[in-house]
């Protein structure tokens, strides 16, 4: 019987038990897979040269990648799309179940952002300023309320400012065409009650009295 047979049918004995091995058999084991043990590590050192070729290589790409990132920016095709398409583009970028809220995060505003010619087509572009959702604070009138420190009520003031001023900015953008606003106030408005800046200022556009403000 050559050594594979005997070495089979050594691992068929113990395969299916618990029992240990005899030293000499251990001994045997050891000396039948020597080979298969080289070759293993042989095998290993090949897969880890590669491995660091292959590290190389993607060291290499990515350097080139990273030379291509500019050249590949500068003349993508974005950059060449005509004005119209572009605010086309744009237009899409609106929501399509509501008017566009006044957050940075949100379409037309967020377009703004993004670089100096899309701000530039975004803010030419009346279009896109022509919806509106406002939404109005509850402290808004600058009025102090119960138990209102002063701390908090110049916060509130000065959000109650830029609120109108963004809201301005925004109108005022929509030029001359026809404006559609949903408006929420985040209070009951009481009878006699000061009415907030932004919502008189709002009235007046409304009533077709538009300021400039760009």
């Amino acid at each position: 019987m050559d050594d594979k047979s005997a070495l089979h049918r050594l691992l068929d004995m113990y395969s299916g038990s618990n029992e240990a091995p005899t030293a000499q058999e251990l001994e045997y084991l050891s000396q039948s897979t020597s080979g298969l043990r080289q070759n293993l590590e042989s095998v290993e050192e090949e897969i880890n040269r590669h491995e660091a070729r292959l590290q190389s290589l993607h060291a290499t790409r990515n350097g080139i990648i990273e030379k291509l990132r500019r050249p590949r920016a500068i003349s993508s095709l974005v950059r060449r799309l005509p004005e119209d398409v572009l605010t086309e583009i744009f237009l899409r970028c609106l929501p399509d179940d509501r008017y566009p809220t006044l957050h940075l995060a949100d379409a037309p505003l967020l377009l703004t952002t993004i670089c100096k010619r899309w701000r530039s087509t975004a803010l030419h572009s009346p279009q896109l300023w022509a919806k509106a959702h406002i939404t109005v604070g509850a402290y808004d009138d600058g009025e102090p309320q119960s138990g209102t420190s002063a701390e908090t009520l110049q916060r509130y003031r000065v959000e109650a400012a830029e609120r109108l001023g963004l809201i301005q900015r925004f109108v005022a953008r929509s030029g001359v065409l026809p404006l559609s606003l949903s408006i929420r106030t985040l209070w009951l408005h009481q009878e006699g009650e000061k009415i907030s800046p932004a919502l008189e200022w709002i009235a007046t556009v409304l009533y077709g009295v538009r300021e400039g403000h760009g």
